[in-house]
């Protein structure tokens, strides 16, 4: 319990106000006393947390307005990382935050993947890769797998037999 203008000493100096943080210097570590945590990387701020887990170092950001994260980082394991945008993993589904749609990068093996959806807030949300950088470089917009192709852009259109390129001035 701290009161007006206390400070916490050692690792990291804590400045109080009474009711908030005004200042930290040094290094700040929730759950790990180490940071960086095990001397790998540089950082002032290390989470860690379970691995594959609800319980892992995951961080949202929400507003006074609504209790829906306007934006998720989620660091489940390594080769499965993601960043939503409206949107959030709750432990068993995806999830909205609004009905202006849900989007999210995310890498998965060597892979980075540009996904997006739509639902009602707090509703589950499928989503769907538009467009996915592999790890040999190859670009796919709306198509994630292509056997014959070995180098450059896949452009899907689908059912679509209009433009599939404009370039225009």
């Amino acid at each position: 319990t701290f009161s007006d203008s206390d400070s916490l000493n050692g690792e990291a100096n804590l400045t109080f106000d009474g009711s908030n943080i005004l200042a930290v210097t040094g290094s700040v570590g929730i759950g790990t006393t180490a940071v960086p945590h095990g001397g790998v990387g540089a950082a002032k701020l290390a989470i860690e947390g379970t691995n594959a887990s609800t319980a892992g170092p995951h961080v949202q950001f929400t507003t006074a307005s609504t209790d829906y994260p306007l934006l998720q980082i989620f660091p489940w394991a390594h080769g499965n990382t993601h960043i939503t945008f409206d949107g959030y993993f709750d432990g068993s589904a995806n999830k909205s935050s609004s009905a202006t749609g849900t989007v999210r990068i995310q890498k998965t093996g060597a892979n980075l993947d540009f996904l997006t959806g739509a639902a009602s807030a707090g509703a589950t949300v499928t989503l769907t890769s538009r467009m996915l950088i592999d790890s040999a470089g190859l670009v796919g917009i709306n198509d994630t797998v292509n056997a014959n192709m070995t180098q450059g852009l896949i452009i899907n259109q689908n059912a679509n037999d209009n433009e599939i390129l404009a370039l225009k001035s």
